[in-house]
């Protein structure tokens, strides 16, 4: 009993890791807008654009298209800089590393002569004299140190608190919007403007004033944009003031630690609710300034009495640069879910398509599990140009970026990135008929095609591709279109020289003639379905299998499929084990 014990816990453990690294390169981030990676640093941003709480966080994740059709993509992770570099068909470079210096990172930023910029900062809980709350930190193209500057006493403990930290660049000039608690514990936001040549800050805002001079308490999401010579802001404020803020600058008064310097404040999107409340119902997901309007979205519950339910729809606000101010405001939802039923909204993203247009994407769950990406382009006055599409795809805390006419953003979840890349110049493909596709070495024959709601059956597998231990997943994607694998087909499998190991999800509900016969190497089987009948599994399905075959099965069905699973061709000695037993000896 020791030896069956042992060989059936490395044979669990031989179909479990491998299953568990296929679902994390597969499953777990499938599409077919999807490109793989080997290489790059293995991170985890999925679904990282939307709030965990009632505020943002610094992005971490950056995406920038060269012009070789090349991408580079930089990560923050566990204090450092990974800054990587992908060819047009998403190979693998190597990677440079630069350590922080200080030990929050806020953000970063590529200027057009492809210097970079990082701002980094240090809590200052003490409210010590003299120390360093800021850095600015300039880099060469190659990331070789160039020149920083400090800021002491800058009435911050807490620097990017509750926030994030976006920029923008004009005239030789970065601008830095970001967020702060103050030395008399307020947060709220912080506004930055640093001479790109020798990095010197020309002004820095961070003391009370109030939205006439651009700033906002609470200043929960921080956003920037140049349009015309013009710089623009937009806050998630939840105090002074309370909503979506749309902010136009003249120039920044140089040298001033106050905010003194008067812009025209919008709020373009009001929240109900007691100012100071964190909790506004509301998420901001992008900002851009077109050459007519200043466009904001995010998702929000209703803001009618009161801030009120837990379902958030998408909107998308916008303010005319003609009639900037609350008269000049349009919100449009662009969808309707419901407070009683189980659609939500997040991760909402807003990225720049070329001018005058704008790709806006989120994510739908159902229950809280995750659905579908959808996304629709808008046009400068922030109006759909066209119906909204539905794809399957992820969204992390990357901003896509448009190449041409595709955007391309990627996504990670402790594996190295995945690049998506959706057309934007053309109709996605239709949904396959009846007809095969090939995935990972297995062949997927399509039984109903739908863009989510499709069903295909495991036909067959490449031998060049095939693994020794094999997970079936319950559910692939192709081509944009979402499959429930639901059977194994009629000798999908037969004499499958190398298989050794076979999971098999609760979804394959019937498993064809022949299947697994001659797979004279097959070790552990695992069967998750509870209802199989003599019917829906077919002659000879396991004929040919070895005698040590360990199969585990629910734990219910032990009697039951070890007759109907021996009727199919197992021989008398293949050892059968409950669900619950095999964890355990695992």
């Amino acid at each position: 009993m020791r030896g069956e014990r042992l060989r059936l816990r490395l044979a669990v453990w031989a179909v479990l890791a491998l299953g568990g690294l296929w679902l994390a390169a597969g499953t777990a981030l499938a599409a077919d807008f999807e490109n793989g990676t080997e290489g790059g640093i293995i991170s985890r941003n999925i679904h990282g654009q939307d709030y965990k709480w009632n505020w943002y966080h610094p992005v971490n994740s950056y995406l920038f298209g060269n012009g070789d059709g090349s991408f580079t993509r930089v990560e923050h992770l566990d204090g450092s800089i990974y800054c990587e570099t992908y060819s047009a068909d998403y190979q693998y470079q190597p990677v440079q590393t630069i350590e922080l210096e200080l030990p929050e990172f806020g953000g970063l930023y590529r200027s057009q002569d492809g210097s970079w910029f990082v701002v980094e900062g240090q809590n200052n809980p003490d409210l010590a004299a003299n120390q360093t709350e800021y850095r600015i930190i300039k880099y060469d193209q190659d990331w070789n140190r160039v020149i920083s500057t400090d800021l002491p006493d800058a009435n911050t403990t807490k620097p990017f608190f509750a926030g994030s930290c976006r920029f923008a660049e004009k005239d030789g000039m970065l601008y830095v919007r970001t967020c702060h608690e103050m030395y008399n514990g307020h947060q709220a936001s912080v506004m930055f403007q640093i001479s790109m040549k020798d990095c010197n800050v020309v002004t820095a805002n961070y003391d009370v004033a109030n939205s006439a001079y651009g700033y906002i308490s609470h200043s929960f999401n921080q956003f920037l944009a140049v349009r015309d010579g013009v710089l623009y802001a937009c806050d998630h404020g939840d105090a002074y003031e309370r909503g979506i803020m749309v902010m136009r600058y003249q120039e920044l008064m140089e040298g001033t630690r106050s905010f003194s310097n008067r812009v025209t404040a919008v709020n373009a999107f009001p929240f109900k609710g007691d100012r100071g409340n964190n909790y506004t119902g509301a998420v901001l997901g992008g900002f851009a300034v077109s050459s007519t309007h200043a466009i904001a979205a995010g998702a929000s519950v209703p803001q009618e009495q009161s801030v009120s339910g837990e379902v958030k729809n998408v909107f998308v606000v916008s303010v005319d640069l003609n009639k900037f101010e609350q008269a000049g405001t349009q919100v449009r939802w662009l969808t309707e879910y419901p407070q009683d039923g189980d659609r939500m909204i997040s991760n909402v993203q807003l990225a720049d398509a070329g001018e005058n247009r704008y790709l806006l994407a989120w994510e739908e769950y159902v229950e809280e599990a995750f659905d579908r990406m959808a996304y629709v382009l808008l046009d400068g006055k922030g109006e759909p140009s066209g119906a909204v599409r539905y794809i399957q795809a992820y969204l992390s805390d990357c901003r896509p970026v448009v190449s041409g006419q595709t955007a391309v953003w990627y996504v990670t979840d402790q594996t190295a990135p995945v690049f998506y890349e959706l057309p934007l110049d053309r109709e996605l493909p239709a949904a396959a008929k009846k007809t095969r596709f090939t995935k990972n070495g297995i062949t997927y024959q399509v039984t109903k095609s739908s863009r989510t709601a499709g069903k295909v059956s495991v036909a067959g597998y490449m031998k060049k591709k095939m693994e020794k231990s094999v997970t079936i997943p319950s559910r692939i994607v192709y081509n944009g279109y979402a499959y429930k694998v639901t059977s194994v087909a009629a000798g999908a499998f037969k004499k499958c020289k190398k298989l050794t190991g076979i999971d098999l999800p609760d979804t394959v509900t019937s498993i064809g003639a022949n299947a697994f016969e001659g797979c004279k190497k097959l070790s552990m089987m695992k069967v998750a379905y509870a209802k199989y009948k003599s019917s829906k599994v077919g002659a000879d399905a396991f004929k040919g299998t070895p005698a040590k075959l360990a199969v585990i099965v629910p734990d219910k069905k032990l009697s039951a499929y070890r007759k109907l699973f021996r009727k199919k061709g197992m021989k008398t000695g293949t050892q059968f084990y409950k669900q619950s037993d095999a964890w355990y000896y695992y």
